[in-house]
């Protein structure tokens, strides 16, 4: 990677079992917190296709559980540096075993780290000497801030000109008050020294100064005093009743707490073209219940960017087909839905053997694709007799609905339900969930 490299922010885990996320530009690369295990982290990063090698620094934020639980095991395997505050480096050594040698202690001032200047700053939270971080890399200013009860006036100026940030939405309110928490523990949530709730965060991105284009991931969500639904709704309702254009001006992402979740710095982009999607199947429906929801969902897509649908007739095979017959279909029908194809298409192949995402993180990679340039995402769907070899490795991504058995007629109705649903969330706006 090239020094003219995007600046990159990586959440590889969010939430209150572990959180642990990666800052990247070209070679050089930080880890901010290791809440997860060591197994993780180095799955994750090879995932992202980085080595160990490449990590310069790792960076902690403060000493609870779910912020450190992987630390003494990286450290027992790699000799990396860690940068903290004093305070929060004794209460470390107080609960794991960690050489004091790969300590280095955070003053004020920046520190650079190959292409990365960090800067860290203080944030309000239960902890020895909590901070958050400030990356520089370039124009472009990456900022993490998680476990904060308030936003002061030095950290709002420090979230200034983010071009990436990953800044915390813990808790709603109402479902705090009437959750399951012991009195003690909500109060301590809600306190100035706890977690922001989905309005502060919301207050923070009105208030802060922001750059003509920004990403964020809403990060550190409560699974027992929040869920993903409010939080879209309570921050997305407030950014656009105080004037913030969901999508041109701002993207939003959920950090998620077993999925890798990226954002990437890009410049000049005016976020005012929406993806075009094609499916492209073998085929055409039998069913008039498919054909009517499929033709709902076209028609509920025309305001964003549409889908276009292009089925393809099946090949002809006898009514005893022998193996040969059918590998020989499949393959024939693999070069035809790869002929149909729009130059330049991201490709998604429906496959039983793809991963399996969450309706997020399907919105999570069409955002990323449209701020990368890419114009048109296609969605292939094979015959009865499956996909071919020479199909599955031409593809981008191999994406699978369910451990569970769907006829392909099926999963098409399925398909454009769940693309209409990324528009939704994309935007910010309401939808069934």
């Amino acid at each position: 990677m090239s020094e003219t490299s995007p600046l990159e922010v990586h959440v590889l885990a969010s939430g209150s079992k572990g959180n642990c996320t990666v800052i990247r530009q070209g070679n050089s690369v930080i880890l901010h917190d290791v809440g997860i295990s060591c197994r993780r982290i180095v799955n994750g990063l090879k995932e992202l296709h980085i080595d160990m090698s490449q990590v310069e620094g790792i960076f902690i934020s403060h000493e609870h559980t779910d912020h450190i639980a992987g630390l003494q095991q990286l450290l027992k395997r790699f000799d990396i540096p860690v940068y903290t505050k004093q305070g929060t480096w004794r209460e470390i050594q107080d609960k794991l075993i960690v050489p004091k040698h790969q300590l280095v202690e955070l003053t004020k001032g920046s520190l650079s780290l190959g292409n990365l200047t960090v800067e860290s700053f203080g944030v309000s939270h239960d902890a020895a000497d909590p901070i958050g971080i400030n990356v520089f890399s370039g124009k472009d200013k990456a900022t993490v801030v998680t476990d904060t009860g308030v936003i002061t006036d030095t950290i709002l100026h420090r979230l200034d000109d983010s071009t990436l940030l990953v800044l915390e939405a813990n808790y709603d309110p109402q479902m705090l008050r009437f959750g399951p928490y012991q009195p003690f523990l909500k109060q301590r949530v809600a306190s100035d020294e706890g977690h922001l709730s989905n309005e502060m965060a919301a207050q923070a991105l009105l208030m802060m100064k922001r750059p003509d284009f920004m990403q964020v991931i809403l990060a550190h969500r409560s699974e027992n005093n929040n869920n993903p639904v409010l939080v879209t709704q309570t921050i997305g309702q407030m950014l656009v009743d105080g004037g913030v254009k969901i999508g041109p001006e701002m993207k939003l992402q959920h950090g998620q707490p077993n999925e890798i979740v990226s954002i990437r710095s890009v410049h000049n982009f005016r976020g005012t073209s929406y993806m075009k999607f094609h499916v492209i199947c073998i085929g055409k429906l039998k069913e008039a219940y498919l054909r009517e929801g499929v033709a709902e969902f076209v028609k509920r897509m025309r305001p964003y960017g549409g889908i276009t649908i292009t089925e393809l007739n099946e090949s002809r095979i006898g009514d005893k087909p022998s193996d040969a017959d059918r590998k020989q279909v499949v393959v024939e029908e693999g070069q035809r839905l790869l002929k149909a194809v729009p130059k330049s298409a991201y490709t998604v192949l429906l496959d039983v053997y793809g991963k399996t995402i969450s309706s997020e993180n399907l919105a999570s990679m069409v955002s990323k694709l449209e701020v990368d340039g890419v114009s048109d995402m296609a969605f292939i769907i094979g015959g009865a007799f499956g996909v071919s070899d020479e199909l599955r490795c031409s593809v981008k991504f191999k994406l699978s609905f369910s451990p569970m058995t769907f006829t392909h007629q099926m999963v098409r109705l399925l398909l454009v339900e769940q693309i209409y649903r990324s528009a939704k969330i994309n935007r910010n706006e309401p939808y069934h969930w």
